[in-house]
């Protein structure tokens, strides 16, 4: 199945005519929007699939997963070039993809129940205050650094509430490397819980030691860092304030914004060993 944008027909046209060569038994489902994609599913599962294979870029992909769960049917990444890797998967490389296709429909599949955290659709990881978007160049670290920004929170963690001025905010279910940055070290799924990073406002010298450990995840230890693993986040800002989720962009957060750990959210098969 794929979106029904140029690029992403364009690679499942080239899938299709591949694997209908291989096979024979290739049935092509465009989605054409948001509402359409839970009723694909359905087709395929009526059809008798016993594979999906969800070809597009990475955002697609995740929600292709999370519309699958309870269908129980494997779910192959053909994940566009130049999109980032999702589930273990790398992206298609446009020299060699026939090779990496042939792989993922060969390897044999296991099922692995994950625990996400969610903020609808789920995500691996929300930043908000410092730094903002993806794209994080050596000229956006130094003007973050003098910045006066900051996040004027009030937060509820499972029963234990805090407030006040935060440099930044971070929340994940998984220890993942984001760019330059590595959060939340320890951070894993198999615990149903999400991990919650909250630095405080800092001197420059102080947020230059920061952003120094970050880098390593060495920055647990130091002032003004706190940090807490739980089920369900509720954060609500005195005033207006943005979030970023997986290094996507920019977007206005709802007050409250509310973030919870959700056992068995999203049934994923994956290769043995990923």
């Amino acid at each position: 199945m794929a979106r029904t944008d140029t690029i992403s027909a364009t690679w499942a046209t080239r899938i299709e005519e591949y694997l209908g060569e291989k096979s024979g038994t290739v049935l092509r489902l465009d989605v054409a929007g948001d509402a359409s994609l839970s009723e694909v599913i359905k087709e395929a599962r009526g059809r008798g699939a016993h594979r999906v294979m969800a070809v597009g870029d990475t955002s697609f992909v995740r929600w292709a997963a999370q519309a699958m769960v309870g269908s129980l049917m494997p779910l192959a990444p053909a994940l566009l070039p130049g999109s980032r890797p999702l589930f273990g998967h790398p992206a298609l490389k446009s020299a060699s993809w026939q090779t990496h296709v042939a792989n993922l429909l060969s390897r044999r599949f296991t099922k692995v129940d994950l625990a996400m955290g969610t903020v609808k659709p789920f995500v691996q990881q929300l930043v908000a205050g410092f730094p903002l978007v993806g794209n994080r160049s050596l000229w956006q670290i130094w003007r973050a650094l003098f910045s006066r920004y900051e996040l004027d929170l009030n937060l509820e963690i499972d029963r234990a509430r805090i407030e006040g001025h935060f440099w930044c905010l971070v929340i994940a279910n998984a220890d993942e490397t984001d760019g330059r940055f590595r959060w939340l070290p320890g951070a894993d799924w198999s615990d149903q819980c999400l991990d919650l990073l909250l630095v405080r406002p800092r001197s420059l010298w102080q947020r230059w030691k920061f952003l120094r450990a970050l880098s390593h995840g060495r920055h647990g230890a130091l002032p003004g860092v706190i940090r807490y693993r739980c089920h369900r986040i509720v954060v609500q800002a005195n005033q207006p304030w943005q979030y970023a989720t997986d290094g996507g962009r920019v977007q206005d957060a709802a007050n409250p914004l509310l973030l919870e750990a959700r056992p068995e959210q999203l049934r994923l098969v994956v290769p043995p060993g990923s």
